[in-house]
């Protein structure tokens, strides 16, 4: 008896992650074609407007580096997303009202803005890597599903830079 619930329950291991998938991903799953090239074009420009500002006033070389990468990919990837989107989806060129308040607070510039920039950096790459990692699985547009996995390894690289420039200053 209990070899058969070691069975059946070892068959439903693959199935955990279905089965316990909870949060901003799992919430994504039935994001619009639309939604996500507004999502994903708003999220490419504010990554690159913040970073402009930072490799500019940052006396850190690790942001420097960090924030001229940023805008150098994602500059690449805006590209690429609208060629991938053509005439058929709008991609926006400007920021909604929440990324646009946090480039007014990196433009202030003072003691805390290279502080601002790295918290700012780890929360907008989490959130593109769920983005792009459930599109990339769940998207109803091919061409934009294969845009989304051609870019994630990229935003995954960015976080784990981040995530390491935030753990040396803490």
């Amino acid at each position: 008896m209990k070899r058969n619930v070691f069975i059946r329950m070892s068959l439903l291991v693959p199935l955990a992650p279905v089965l316990f998938t909870v949060g901003p991903a799992a919430a994504m799953s039935g994001i619009t074609s639309e939604k996500f090239v507004a999502t994903a074009g708003v999220a490419g420009k504010f990554e690159i407007d913040s970073s402009q500002i930072v490799a500019q006033k940052t006396q850190r070389s690790d942001l420097k580096s960090f924030a001229e990468q940023m805008i150098k990919d994602h500059t690449a990837a805006a590209e690429e997303l609208k060629t991938t989107v053509g005439t058929k989806y709008t991609v926006p060129d400007k920021l909604d009202q929440k990324h646009q308040k946090m480039i007014d607070e990196l433009e202030k510039g003072g003691s805390s803005q290279d502080a601002s920039y790295v918290k700012m950096q780890l929360k907008a790459h989490k959130e593109a890597v769920e983005l792009f990692d459930s599109y990339s699985k769940h998207g109803d547009d091919a061409a934009l599903k294969q845009f989304a996995a051609k870019t994630l390894p990229t935003l995954k690289e960015h976080y784990a830079m981040i995530k390491k420039i935030s753990a040396a200053k803490s």
